[in-house]
């Protein structure tokens, strides 16, 4: 799996994410692949910039949304790693 450019996450930081799990890899590689793409994905990465540190200020406040955002995104990510 490729290195990130930028391996700094707003949410997976407040949702206390380690770097070297197997999940945020994978969610920081697909980051790194949208973002190489000209276009949509490079738009879709810059969104996801410009309202995550909100969102992740929310669920520092919040433990019981932060719990339910940890199990989404584990679940994209198991499903998501099958085919990505």
């Amino acid at each position: 799996m490729q290195q990130s450019a930028a391996p700094f996450c707003f949410i997976a930081t407040a949702l206390d994410g380690e770097y070297q799990q197997e999940p945020m890899k994978w969610f920081l590689n697909c980051r790194d692949k949208l973002r190489s793409h000209a276009g949509i994905g490079a738009r879709l990465v810059r969104c996801y910039y410009s309202f995550s540190p909100v969102a992740s200020a929310i669920l520092r406040r919040w433990r019981p949304v932060s719990a339910v955002t940890k199990f989404a995104l584990l679940q994209i990510y198991r499903i998501g790693s099958r085919y990505v």
